[in-house]
């Protein structure tokens, strides 16, 4: 190993070399071999971890090696980190240099008597193999294997797993022996200062200077030298590399090619997926893979996985100390985060593939469990703090802030790593962690009772944490823990006056519903159960429910309650968040502007749907299977300067006094004023109104907002001896101040109406379906054009049959033109909050319903 310090090489010398026998049975062992790296003054550089697995009657040895860099100056990296290996050969020498993944296509050659043989993956999409001055072969990627054998056939082969996906990484083959190179001495050197973390194109994204404190400089030179917290340095980074050490002669079973198949693309032994499933994921039930049953279903979990884990060279997803990191954000020079581990992104891919998905989930789960463990995750400080913290998300692949008890702390992955492979470092990284965070709580920090133990999201997360801890340890100290978290959770951070946790709620029903099912705790039970129905679960209180993301909770609602109603909500969430999956195909290189970020992906997306499906899926509902009624909100339209008028039309299912609710919603930036309602009767006659009063901006105390920031204002006017059948006109006036959105609710088939050319919003907490708009309406002409102005996804189905006629793709324009034939009633599914849409050639009257939509002009 060579170090530099930016000025000159430094190489470097091994010592302290211990070795442990891990393991040894009949049919395997392991050894552990762990030292130092030290430079010329003697100071340690790296800490080196070897772990070798011998097997019974074979002539391969797979190794791991793990590097921990362990200097905090960020001037000092690396000009080469290699190994170097001189078989014994007889005779005339052949390099064979693999080209495939999976088979055995290789550039065979001879060695030269002078010279080298050199091949280098400089780039995710550049390899060159060389001779000398000679140019033997380019590429793009590299097989990640390499071997040289005699002339008697004995030989030697080297299989490094992703050996593209990791570059730089060169294999060197002469007269000497062979070299592979996991940073490579041609090249540039290995360094941590933030332009060789960050390329430039993102380090000096346009996009960053509308913040005022940029002040041109790049965003990530302000974040690591005015905040104190963020730490710039790699210092407690590692990095594995899996190799596969061949010896082989003519007789040997096994080839180098063989063996590199399997180093990149491991034997899998899965457990069947409807066993597997009968085991909660994290507290919740959890359906197998069935595509023939839900296709819908099983389509929108395959996309929003591809999300998660979707890498493009252009996007400098792959490399060194980048493959394997997720998403915080979107795609685009825009993207600054490391996501690091919060919003559960590397639990993803485990449970896409536990649940019965394809064989590659398990080695994107490793992917980007490894980056996880290894980059993301501290394991050498001088900052006097307890190894194991992790990093959340920052402007650096590397562990900032140095807290264990966070919104990012997480041992989930780690444990379904280790325990449906057997891979030890995960084990003992998981380990670290809980002692880390054991430790951090142990010591406890914040005496003020009111943040002692940090609150919302923070506290909700450890939460959890907790108790996957106490499941892999059973450790009665982490099980007290476990319960003086759910304490606060239950009292601290509960109001419950207003019904509502303190917000930012993220992650809270994750942490709850574990905490419940170990405690079975009645107290906990009715919070959770109040809260939910706070929040529209079950009641759907004004049409719909506040927050997606409690959705998870239906399931262990409905267990603890019997109320079926909790299955057809999180039943009708599911199809709709399955219907504003947008649609891509992942071979193209072109990457897609996803319409969602990558924190969203688990928590608003992949958990509700899954959550819903699994538990309708268990009651034995269908896709095509009728939805709840409910209704849906709409903007109001500009009316007179200044103004905004919404008209509905109502149609009463039945005689007499009819009871009008009207919610309105505004933007929490800028509240709405008085509204006016007006009813009149089917001659244009007015027959009642009244004024909804301006709702007052709630006085906020201690983060706890009104739900999801929700400011509403409620009131309701009443038609006098209506009759049924009979079509009455809802007038809504108001101040054009921020474009407030109407919801009403009453006893009748009712109808919006939606001009042509106007800029219609939707907003999702109210859509009938939960989450979503969901409007019924029939095409007008042949030909029906949709502006889409702010891109969200969206999703056309034929109202008699359930086709679908459109669903969204990622990078696609925002005005389309759908050939769908006049006179069809089309089903058009919006995402919602706020989402708006410009129709032509489609009816201006909008319903909630099929079976209720009505032409009030006939």
């Amino acid at each position: 190993m060579v170090a530099d310090d930016g000025q000159s090489p430094l190489p470097g010398t091994f010592a302290d070399w211990t070795l442990d026998l891990e393991e040894a049975t009949p049919s395997r062992a392991s050894v552990k071999a762990t030292g130092h790296c030290l430079l010329p003054d003697g100071s340690p550089l790296a800490r080196l971890e070897l772990r070798y697995q011998f097997f019974a009657g074979e002539s391969f040895v797979r190794i791991y090696h793990t590097l921990t860099w362990i200097v905090q100056d960020t001037s000092v990296g690396a000009r080469e980190i290699g190994l170097r290996l001189a078989p014994h050969l007889s005779g005339a020498r052949r390099v064979r240099v693999g080209l495939s993944d999976y088979g055995d296509e290789a550039l065979d050659l001879p060695l030269p008597g002078a010279g080298q043989v050199y091949a280098h993956q400089d780039d995710a999409q550049r390899f060159a193999i060389t001779s000398g001055d000679e140019a033997l072969r380019e590429g793009e990627h590299l097989g990640g294997w390499v071997a040289v054998e005699g002339d008697d056939g004995r030989g030697l082969a080297v299989a490094v797993r992703e050996p593209w996906q990791m570059f730089p990484l060169a294999f060197a083959a002469d007269d000497e022996g062979l070299a592979v190179e996991l940073w490579p001495a041609r090249g540039e050197r290995m360094g941590f200062e933030l332009n060789d973390i960050m390329p430039d194109d993102f380090f000096f994204g346009e996009h960053w200077n509308r913040f005022k404190w940029i002040e041109d400089e790049g965003h990530f030179v302000h974040e690591y030298t005015s905040n104190p917290a963020f730490m710039h340095t790699g210092e407690g980074a590692a990095r594995t590399h899996e190799l596969v050490l061949h010896f082989y002669d003519r007789s040997s079973e096994r080839t180098a090619w063989q063996l590199n198949s399997v180093t990149q693309h491991p034997v899998v032994v899965r457990q069947e997926p409807a066993a597997a499933m009968r085991v909660p994921f994290l507290g919740l039930e959890i359906a197998p893979v069935d595509a023939e049953g839900y296709p819908e279903f099983e389509r929108a979990l395959e996309q929003i996985g591809r999300m998660a884990v979707g890498r493009w060279p252009s996007m400098h997803d792959y490399g060194l100390w980048r493959y394997g990191m997720m998403r915080w954000g979107a795609t685009g020079v825009s993207y600054r985060w490391f996501d690091g581990h919060q919003y559960n992104l590397q639990v993803i891919p485990w449970l896409l593939y536990m649940r019965g998905g394809g064989r590659d989930w398990l080695e994107e789960g490793e992917a980007t469990a490894r980056f996880a463990m290894d980059v993301a995750t501290n394991h050498y400080n001088t900052r006097g703090r307890p190894t194991g913290y992790q990093a959340s998300a920052a402007g650096m692949p590397f562990p900032w802030h140095g807290h264990h008890l966070g919104k990012h702390t997480r041992a989930h992955f780690l444990a379904y790593y280790y325990h449906l492979t057997g891979y030890r470092r995960a084990r003992e990284v998981m380990e670290e962690v809980i002692a880390g965070a054991k430790v951090a709580a142990e010591q406890g920090a914040q005496a003020d009772p009111a943040t002692r133990r940090s609150w919302a999201r923070e506290l909700y997360n450890v939460s959890q944490f907790w108790v996957n801890a106490w499941e892999e340890t059973f450790d009665p100290e982490i099980k007290a823990l476990a319960r003086e978290w759910a304490d606060l959770s239950m009292n601290r951070e509960y109001n419950r006056e207003l019904r509502i946790f303190r917000n930012p709620a993220v992650y809270l029903y994750d942490g709850l519903i574990e905490q419940q099912l170990l405690w079975q705790d009645d107290q906990l039970k009715a919070t959770m159960l109040e809260h939910l129905a706070a929040e529209g679960y079950p009641g759907l209180l004004d049409g719909g429910v506040c927050r997606t993301e409690d959705a998870i909770a239906c399931g262990w609602a409905y267990d603890q309650t019997g109320d079926e109603r909790f299955v057809q909500v999180a039943w009708d969430i599911a199809r709709t968040l399955a219907d504003l999956i947008p649609e891509h195909d992942w071979s193209s290189p072109e990457v897609p502007t996803y319409p969602y970020n990558g924190n969203q992906l688990y928590r608003q997306l992949l958990m509700p749907l899954l959550v819903g499906y699994s538990l309708g899926a268990r009651e034995g509902m269908r896709e095509g299977d009728p939805y709840t009624m409910r209704d849906t909100f709409v903007s109001l339209p500009p009316a007179e300067a200044g103004t905004v008028r919404g008209i509905v039309y109502l149609r009463p299912r039945g005689d007499g006094d009819l009871t009008v609710r009207i919610v309105m919603i505004g933007r929490w930036e800028s509240l709405c004023g008085d509204v006016r309602a007006t009813v009149l009767d089917p001659a244009g006659v007015q027959v009642a109104q009244t004024t909804i009063p301006a709702s007052a901006r709630p006085e906020i105390t201690d983060r706890f907002y009104p739900s999801d920031y929700f400011v509403t204002q409620q009131g309701e006017v009443v038609v006098p001896g209506a009759t049924q059948g009979a079509i009455y006109t809802l007038q809504l006036d108001c101040a054009e101040e921020n474009g407030p959105m109407a919801l009403v609710l009453a006893a009748a088939d009712l109808v919006h109406h939606a001009p042509e050319g106007a800029l219609v919003e939707f907003y999702n907490r109210a859509g009938q379906y939960h989450v979503g708009a969901r409007v019924f309406a029939p095409t007008v002409a042949d030909d029906v054009t949709i502006e889409n102005p702010y891109g969200h996804p969206y999703c056309i189905r034929d109202a008699r049959t359930g086709e679908v006629l459109f669903r969204s793709r990622m990078g696609q324009p925002n005005t389309i033109t759908h050939s769908l034939g006049a006179g069809r009633t089309v089903l058009i599914t919006m995402r919602g909050r706020v989402d708006g849409k410009r129709f032509t050639g489609l009816s201006p009257y909008l319903s909630p319903t099929r079976e209720g939509w009505f032409d009030p002009t006939q």
